[in-house]
Order: C-alpha cells, then structure tokens, then sequence
C-alpha cells in the first residue's frame, strides 16, 4: 500500500496530521511522503500550525510560504522561529522594523546571504550596520554605497584608516563620498606614504 498515493484521498484533518509527521521526521519525509508533495494538499488554516512544528524541528519552511497567507506569515514572523535565510525570502510583506530585526540577525550570525534583497527596504542606520559587519568579515560592500548616507562611508573610512578593514576598491568608494571624506582620505594617504597600508588603492591606476 502506498501512503503517497493516498494522500489526495484523505480528509483535511488527516492530511494535516501526516504533515505533522512529517514535521517531526527527521528528513523531512514520512514513509514516501515529504512536506512539498503534501502542501498543496493542506489546508490554507492549517499551514501555519505545521510551519511552526516544523520550525520547532530545525526545517527549513521556504516552501511554506507560497500557500499561506499573508497574516499567517506575519504570525509566523512574530514567532522568532524563522532564519535570516528564511526572513530575507520575505522582504515584501515584511516593514522596516521586521528588516531591522532579520539586519540583527544576521550580524549576530555573521550570515550575509540573501542581504542584496534588503538594502532598498532597510532603515539607513541599520543598513550601515550591516554594511560595516559586511566589510570586517572580509568583503568588499560596494553595493551598499548607493543605499548608504554620507555618514556611514564615514564610518568605512574609519574602520579602513583603523586597520578593520581592507578588501575594498576605493575607486568605487570616491564617487559616494563627501568632500571632507575625499579630503581627509588624502590627509591619510599622504601621512602613510611609503608604509604598509591596508588600503587598495586604484588597481587601474598603479598598472599605469
């Protein structure tokens, strides 16, 4: 007897109680039968309580969110259960303090996947934030110049002359600057001719 064959025979209930096995499976599949055969066959009211169980159980529930609906999803958001992976997928049902919080968490986990999705969402504080947590991890955050204020290149310039960072291309960075950034970036330059620095400078123009 095959479960999966069954399964667009069952009753509501029952199709809800199979997807909470599933939930709890440990890879996410209960005799033959997964949790993406089984979500167009749910209940749109039941899809969040299997969310949850599956969330409680270390699942990834991505797939959840083409068939729930809108206010289901904000409920799942307020449970604090979802990954920064997963939160990033939801951009646009999601306000400025819920980007804030998903920004949060991806300091603390030191996660940046999915962070090009958020940049025109974010409040600009926070965005500098992620864009100074993204450059000390080694990475060069040239895509956040455009949604950045004046202040927070600043900042990158601060954290570049403190020796926090050094995989950025400055020749990218010299258009979104401030005056006084270009000024003082000079003021540096000059002050550590001729030591090591950990700023790159124009690649183009030292093969000159």
């Amino acid at each position: 007897m095959s479960l999966k064959l069954m399964v667009p025979f069952l009753s509501k209930p029952d199709v809800k109680r199979l997807a909470l096995l599933v939930a709890q499976s440990k890879d996410d599949n209960y005799d033959g039968v997964s949790m993406n055969y089984l979500l167009p066959f749910l209940n749109t009211e039941d899809l969040l309580d299997v969310a949850i169980e599956a969330k409680k159980n270390n699942k990834n529930v991505s797939a959840f969110f083409a068939f729930m609906l809108p206010s289901d999803i904000k409920k799942l958001i307020k449970t604090g259960l979802l990954s920064s992976n997963e939160l990033g997928d939801l951009t646009f049902l999601l306000d400025k303090d819920d980007i804030d919080q998903i920004i949060k968490k991806k300091i603390a986990e030191n996660d940046f996947k999915g962070i090009i999705k958020l940049l025109p969402f974010a409040n600009k504080d926070s965005l500098a934030d992620l864009m100074i947590a993204y450059a000390e991890s080694g990475k060069d955050p040239y895509f956040f110049y455009p949604f950045v204020k004046e202040e927070a290149l600043g900042r990158l310039l601060n954290e570049i002359n403190l020796g926090k960072v050094s995989k950025i291309n400055l020749s990218i960075l010299y258009p979104f600057l401030s005056s006084d950034d270009i000024k003082n970036l000079f003021e540096a330059y000059l002050k550590k001719k001729g030591k090591s620095s950990t700023i790159i400078i124009d690649q183009t123009k030292q093969k000159q």
